[in-house]
């Protein structure tokens, strides 16, 4: 809600429509399993890199190869986890 009241681009758009009764459960649930079971193990992959010190969040080289290299990755594990 705060993005939607401080983006003009977003006026007149609605941004979550809200389900009656059981409409919204499954996407709900599928969400709570994503953050329980696959994105926990990634973030703490990807912090590490910034917690030792290999990876400067701040260099604009090290930022644009961890892109190239990191989302490509994280789009692959994200299919796999879907199709599993």
């Amino acid at each position: 809600m705060i993005r939607h009241h401080l983006d003009p681009a977003l006026d007149g758009k609605l941004q979550h429509r809200w389900m009656r009764k059981h409409q919204n459960i499954k996407p709900e649930i599928m969400w709570s399993v994503f953050r329980r079971d696959f994105a926990p193990g990634f973030e703490t992959i990807l912090e590490e890199g910034i917690t030792i010190g290999i990876y400067d969040v701040h260099n604009t080289l090290q930022n644009y190869v961890f892109r190239w290299l990191a989302i490509p990755w994280l789009q692959a594990e994200l299919h796999a986890w879907v199709r599993r």
